[in-house]
Order: C-alpha cells, then sequence, then structure tokens
C-alpha cells in the first residue's frame, strides 16, 4: 500500500502540478521544476508512508495487550486517527472541524459495512 500510495500520489501531483504551470503561462524554469518535483515527492512520501504508519499503529496493541483489550484498543487508535485526519482537512481547507470529523467517521462507517457485507457473502 504504500509503495502504490507514493507513486500514485507522486505522479498525480506531478502531472497537475505540469499542467498548473502549463496553464498559467509560466515558464518551466529549472527552479520551478525543482520545486515542483520536491513538492511532489513530499506529497508521495506522505501519501506513501501514512498507511504504513497507521498500520504499524493498529497493530502494536495486539503485541501489547491481551486479545479483547487489543481490539477495543486498536478500534479506540483508528477512531482517534480518522479523527486527526478531519481535523487535518477541515484545516486546509478551512471548514468546520466537527463536521469534517464526521464526514470521516461516516466514511470509516460505510467502508466497515461495505466489507462485513463483502466478508458474509464470502468475497473478503
Amino acid at each position: 500500500m504504500g509503495v502504490s500510495g507514493f507513486w500514485g500520489a507522486y505522479l498525480t501531483e506531478r502531472a497537475e502540478r505540469k499542467f498548473d504551470v502549463l496553464e498559467k503561462g509560466l515558464k518551466r524554469t529549472s527552479r520551478v521544476v525543482k520545486e515542483n518535483m520536491r513538492t511532489s515527492l513530499i506529497i508521495g512520501l506522505v501519501d506513501g508512508l501514512s498507511p504504513f504508519l497507521s498500520m504499524i499503529a493498529l497493530i502494536i496493541p495486539f503485541f501489547l495487550l491481551p486479545i479483547p483489550w487489543s481490539y477495543f484498543a486498536s478500534f479506540s487508535l483508528a477512531v482517534v486517527l480518522v479523527s486527526l485526519l478531519g481535523v487535518l482537512i477541515a484545516r486546509i481547507g478551512r471548514q468546520s472541524i466537527i463536521k469534517s470529523i464526521l464526514r470521516m467517521l461516516s466514511a470509516t462507517l460505510a467502508i466497515i459495512v461495505i466489507l462485513y457485507l463483502l466478508a458474509s457473502i464470502g468475497l473478503v
């Protein structure tokens, strides 16, 4: 997931930044190219590392706690991480933090329901 996330985000950001430069009629100077490449690389790294680091954080309780407690701890940690992502998105978009957190939690719940349904019919 990390490698896939990195390459997908990097290539998408790179293409978008290239298009943005061309659309604005800016010259593709070496400074602009280096800046766009650096920004695309950082976004790619963040997008690639975040699922990996989240996964590591969510499995740590299973090594430290008894199984019943580890499920609760991992689930609680997942809610916190998704909520923090909602806060980040709200801050970037200058939107309501509460609404953004609720949107993220709703999306998470929808994914859980879809995965449960797929598992119940044997597709996952």
